[in-house]
């Protein structure tokens, strides 16, 4: 191969072309710039727990360079190799369809002008979500910095845990942490919710009444969503239309609580966000991308919180999100704890009720019971704990779930 040492730029028909000349030589070779363009195949099969490797792949002249333009699926990786081609890699923890999309650039050296292609890859992901020992990898002084609540709904802690209809629930119960003397305050809804992020009872009018969002049903009293402050915060809400609007199918804003707080009013339209799928929106992407917050709420629907459906439809959903959110970096790197609880269970009116709370952290001792008699106020003092703020009302005379279970 002869080695060339200067270029003269020349003009072909419909396109600019490079003519190459050798020292001493009257013979040019000309090369054409082209915008780049994808090939192969953009339909992809896999299964979950095995190993998956794809090769993206574009032809340009120059050589195209290849960017992911969505957020990967949880523990994936692209990797451009700058010949054209780039390799995603990784293994699905969960079933779905995955849409990655991918760009592809390169340059007209003549004009300067800048050459794009975008192309989607699908990945159809079949199998079922093993369930696997999330707790217990991680020994010493906890790094944990983020937690992370999941709202279920209106059952009672006999009717959870040993239920044949929560076999994914029991396993966790088993293989991380579970409070077995955990009570919520009171019924119906959104004084449990109200209480367990600012410490404040709300077991009276017009709360009492599972009231929406209002003048008249409002509160400026302080909690942990201000306390962490608008850029460290955020609740994810399944099925909900818009940022901050408490609406859409099975949608209930008495459970989405900081849309009940007056000094969120600015935060509330960034920060109370549709929850998306396992595969892409809000929460999927916080969670590839290690960027969950300090503190955050997920609530899901009114089926999946098993409020309007089964437990076997809760204890599914849960199925599906726990390895997806267990798999991030946040979760991997010791930083992030999930705590799982039900807002109330069977009963009407100021009473308590013995509910489920279950703690996954890869801190929490495999196994881990605690009897310790626990309440939504202990839920707020364990995340204001690892936020680093003050504890507020009640919540500083609770009994810590940091204390019993490590994280």
């Amino acid at each position: 191969m002869r080695k060339f040492r200067r270029a003269i730029m020349a003009v072909a028909i419909g396109a600019v072309a490079i003519a190459i000349v050798a020292p001493g030589s009257t013979e040019a070779e000309a090369v054409t710039p082209l915008a780049p363009l994808f090939h192969g195949s953009v339909l992809k099969h896999a299964k979950v727990g095995r190993a998956f490797h794809a090769t993206v792949a574009a032809k340009g002249r120059p050589v195209a360079a290849i960017t992911a333009t969505t957020a990967l699926p949880a523990g994936f990786t692209f990797t451009d190799l700058g010949i054209g081609r780039g390799t995603l890699a990784g293994t699905f923890a969960v079933p779905g369809t995955f849409v990655i999309g991918f760009q592809a650039t390169n340059t007209d050296p003549a004009t300067n002008i800048q050459w794009t292609a975008t192309e989607s890859l699908t990945v159809t992901v079949t199998g079922i979500a093993a369930v696997s020992t999330y707790c217990g990898q991680r020994t010493g002084a906890p790094a944990t910095s983020k937690v992370m609540v999941i709202y279920e709904e209106n059952h009672s802690y006999s009717s959870i845990i040993g239920s044949a209809s929560a076999p994914t629930i029991n396993s966790y119960a088993q293989s991380c942490g579970k409070a077995t003397n955990y009570q919520a305050l009171t019924h119906p809804s959104l004084p449990n919710y109200m209480a367990s992020t600012s410490g404040v009872s709300y077991a009276s009018s017009p709360w009492s009444s599972d009231c929406s969002p209002s003048v008249s049903c409002s509160t400026a009293n302080n909690n942990i969503f201000n306390q962490v402050g608008p850029t460290h915060w955020k609740s994810y809400a399944e099925s909900m239309t818009s940022n901050c609007s408490g609406s859409g199918p099975s949608v209930a804003s008495r459970h989405i609580p900081a849309e009940y707080y007056t000094n969120l009013a600015s935060s509330c339209a960034t920060n109370v966000v549709p929850l998306g799928t396992t595969t892409s929106g809000a929460l999927h992407a916080d969670v590839a991308a290690g960027t969950i917050p300090t503190f955050t709420t997920v609530t899901p629907n009114q089926i999946n919180n098993m409020h309007d459906g089964t437990i076997t439809q809760g204890d599914n959903w849960l199925s599906t999100w726990i390895p997806v959110i267990t798999s991030g970096p946040d979760y991997q790197s010791g930083h992030l704890t999930i705590l799982i609880v039900w807002d109330e269970g069977s009963g009407s009116g100021n009473i308590a009720s013995t509910v489920a709370m279950l703690a996954i952290s890869p801190y929490v001792v495999p196994g881990t019971s605690s009897a310790t008699a626990f309440t939504h106020y202990s839920l707020l003092k364990a995340a204001e704990d690892v936020a680093g703020v003050s504890e507020l009302g009640l919540a500083a005379t609770a009994n810590s779930l940091r204390t019993a279970f490590g994280f």
